[in-house]
């Protein structure tokens, strides 16, 4: 049975958490970010959030346990309710009878993205370094799923829906990305 609940997933830069915080808005559900959560707990280890992901690449036993209690974050937000949105990159691994949406953004646009943000936790110094990080981060993100839940969140396979957000009808027009969510959304939902 569908749930009304949709997942995020998707490459670094993508928008997955501005689109997911303003369908949330506009649909009026709860929002939850894996990012803000894993930003918070970096944040209470001391760590910038590019030093808590080279924590969370390793096979250590702190590593599995904190990407395990990451990854099922939304778990314990959702509980048995309905009327939310949710981004985080294994999402839809927990909640298969969500709408699973997957955007999609070359590591290059993504660079330019959040460089031009000046993200306080994510310091870099130049264009080129934001790029090296995105692949890094992409990749990182990318294999850490794959060791602990045997799941490549890159096989489009998974989602309901796929959209690159660097498409000349969707870069940096983030309501074209809301109203392409809501519409497949709400299509998907009367299926």
């Amino acid at each position: 049975m569908k749930k009304h609940i949709i997942t995020f997933a998707g490459s670094v830069g993508s928008g997955k958490s501005t689109s997911g915080k303003i369908i949330a808005q506009k649909l009026g559900y709860r929002h939850y970010s894996n990012g803000d959560f894993m930003r918070d707990l970096a944040k209470k280890r001391g760590e910038t959030f590019i030093e808590f992901n080279k924590v969370l690449e390793t096979t250590s036993p702190e590593s599995i346990e904190l990407n395990k209690l990451i990854d099922t974050s939304p778990l314990n937000f959702v509980g048995d309710g309905e009327d939310v949105v949710i981004d985080g990159h294994i999402g839809f691994n927990f909640f298969p009878q969500s709408f699973k949406v997957y955007l999609d953004l070359s590591p290059e646009v993504a660079a330019k993205r959040i460089f031009s943000q000046r993200r306080p936790d994510e310091p870099v110094l130049s264009d080129q370094e934001m790029f090296e990080k995105v692949l890094w981060r992409n990749q990182s993100v990318q294999d850490r799923f794959k060791k602990i839940y045997n799941v490549n969140i890159r096989d489009l396979s998974h989602y309901d829906l796929v959209i690159d957000t660097g498409a000349p009808e969707f870069n940096n027009n983030i309501d074209a990305v809301v109203s392409k969510v809501i519409e497949k959304y709400k299509e998907w939902l009367v299926e």
